[in-house]
C-alpha cells in the first residue's frame, strides 16, 4: 500500500472514532441554573415609611426588587433589576447560610404565628422565604430578633443597595 494511502485510511478511521455528544464539562464551568421557585423578603414599617426588598426567581429570571412608600402621603418610590444567575445563586448561597428553614417565632417565648402583623404595629417587620413548597412567614414586632433573621435584613437590605439602587433621594417625599 502506498503511504498516501494509509495516510488517509488512518485519517478516516480517527474521524470515524471522534465522540459526536456534547464535551463534558469543563471544571469551573457553573452547572445549568433553576429558579426553583425561591423567593426572600422583608417589609418594614418604621417611622411612617414601608419599605422593604423582595429578591425572587419565581419565573424566567432572578430579579431584585426594592421600594419605600410614605405612609402619610402615599407617594411611593420603586427601582426593581434583573439579576444574573450568578449574582441569584451567591446571594441565595448567602440567604440559605442564615438557616431561615429552622425559623418559627421572632423572639424566644413567642408562640408560632401569634405576632401581630403590620396593620395591627407601626413597627412591624414581615420576613418571607420560600424555596419549592417549603417557607417561613414570620410577622415581628421591635427589635431582638433571632441571628437568622438579623443577618437575613443585613443581606437583602445590602442587595437591595447594591442591585436596585436609589437614584437620587433616600427616601420618598
Amino acid at each position: 500500500m502506498k503511504p498516501a494511502g494509509a495516510v488517509v485510511i488512518a485519517a478516516a478511521l480517527l474521524v470515524s472514532c471522534v465522540r459526536t455528544t456534547k464535551p463534558a464539562p469543563r471544571r469551573g464551568d457553573p452547572p445549568k441554573f433553576r429558579c426553583q421557585n425561591r423567593t426572600a423578603s422583608f417589609v418594614r414599617n418604621t417611622k411612617g415609611v414601608q419599605d422593604g426588598v423582595v429578591v425572587s426567581c419565581m419565573g424566567a429570571s432572578p430579579f431584585i426588587r426594592r421600594w419605600a412608600t410614605k405612609l402619610d402621603t402615599g407617594h411611593r418610590r420603586e427601582v426593581s433589576h434583573s439579576l444574573t444567575p450568578v449574582q441569584f445563586s451567591s446571594l441565595w448561597m448567602n440567604i440559605g447560610s442564615t438557616g431561615w428553614y429552622r425559623l418559627r417565632v421572632c423572639k424566644p417565648g413567642d408562640r408560632p404565628g401569634a405576632q401581630p402583623g403590620p396593620a395591627t404595629s407601626p413597627t412591624a417587620t414581615v420576613f418571607r422565604v420560600t424555596q419549592g413548597n417549603a417557607g417561613v412567614r414570620l410577622e415581628c414586632v421591635g427589635k431582638g430578633w433571632p441571628r437568622q433573621l438579623s443577618q437575613l435584613y443585613r443581606i437583602l437590605t445590602k442587595a437591595g443597595k447594591r442591585y436596585a439602587p436609589w437614584a437620587g433621594a433616600r427616601m420618598p417625599r
